[in-house]
């Protein structure tokens, strides 16, 4: 019998900590369970023209208010968007 994964994630570039390649990524549960091509899933997100990042954390951050105030990075390492913004940046 085929697996049926929770969640699958397809047609996506992954990107792993020893190769890129064209795959589908499988969720059950909460984990990552297999890489592979055409599994079967409860649902499917397209990830076409989009690269993944299994097991990543914290791929992306948006930053919002003063830089530089205080402690920002205090172990490890992250990549972030900085959004400075007026008042009258935004519509009323």
């Amino acid at each position: 019998m085929t697996p049926t994964y929770k969640l699958v994630t397809g047609n996506g570039t992954v990107v792993t900590a020893s190769d890129v390649v064209p795959a589908d990524v499988a969720i059950r549960g909460e984990r990552i369970v297999a890489l592979g091509h055409d599994a079967p899933g409860q649902e499917h997100t397209d990830a076409s023209d989009k690269y993944v990042l299994p097991g990543a954390i914290d791929a992306h951050t948006a930053l919002h208010g003063p830089l530089g105030d205080g402690p920002v990075l205090k172990h490890g390492s992250w990549t972030g968007t900085f959004l400075q913004r007026s008042a009258s940046d935004w519509p009323e």
